[in-house]
């Protein structure tokens, strides 16, 4: 029991900085993409925290560039 509760607990240690790699995408490609949907996300919390306290006029636009894929 205690040897499982080890391995799960280094599985959430390592897996995190594995980086899955696929036929189509490195490792470095996925980090890049994860990091880049973090910033976005981030960036437009801000808007949405004040929009939805009536903090800010409704508005559809944003004031960060979305990137376009």
């Amino acid at each position: 029991m205690k040897a499982m509760l080890s391995a799960i607990a280094l599985s959430f240690v390592v897996l995190p900085f594995a980086g899955c790699e696929t036929l189509s995408e490195t490792a470095g490609e996925n980090r890049n993409r994860l990091l880049l949907s973090i910033d976005t996300n981030g960036k437009q919390i801000v808007d949405d925290a004040q929009r939805s306290l009536y903090i800010d006029r409704p508005s559809w636009l944003s004031r960060h560039p979305i990137p376009n894929h």
